[in-house]
């Protein structure tokens, strides 16, 4: 993988990247080395602000190509284009920047923003209501994860936040 190449185009746009090759780790109760199946993009913050991570696990190091499509200096945004090869290709593409909204507007920090996951998983108990099914009974703990309907072809595209 070219990680200098990448780290070098975010910085020409003041922003930094890290290229992190994730190891497998080692499942106790079935005694087998589990391998995480995919890479993942995400901001992370240490001593020195804000950077982008790029999480590839090392079986997959070897078969990610990243490339940026298109840097724009001046609006502080770039294009990152990732490639997955091997036996289920996959293409992505990143649009990577700085949010200025908090900057030329300070108010912007108390219109009540929230954080919404693509794919979310969490455990719940008790009473679950949404706009989108009627009120559920949880009496102990469960695992609560989207539906599977996005892994549709027809639905590859579509990604719902919650």
């Amino acid at each position: 993988m070219n990680a200098k190449q990448i780290e070098s185009k975010f910085a020409e746009m003041g922003a930094r990247m890290r290229v992190r090759e994730i190891p497998s780790s080692w499942r106790m109760g079935d005694r087998e080395w589990i391998a995480r199946q995919d890479y993942a993009v995400d901001i992370q913050r240490d001593g020195h602000g804000e950077f982008f991570e790029l999480r590839v696990p090392t079986h997959l190091s070897e078969s990610i190509e990243t490339t940026v499509l298109q840097t724009e200096r001046k609006q502080r945004h770039l294009l990152l284009f990732v490639r997955k090869l091997g036996e289920h290709p996959q293409l992505d593409r990143f649009l990577c920047g700085h949010d200025e909204l908090i900057r030329a507007n300070p108010n912007a920090a108390r219109w009540g923003w929230r954080v919404m996951r693509r794919n979310a998983g969490v455990y719940a108990r008790g009473t679950v209501r949404h706009s989108d099914h009627a009120v559920i009974m949880l009496p102990c703990w469960h695992r609560v994860s989207m539906n599977t309907e996005t892994q549709s072809r027809t639905m590859a595209n579509v990604a719902f936040l919650d």
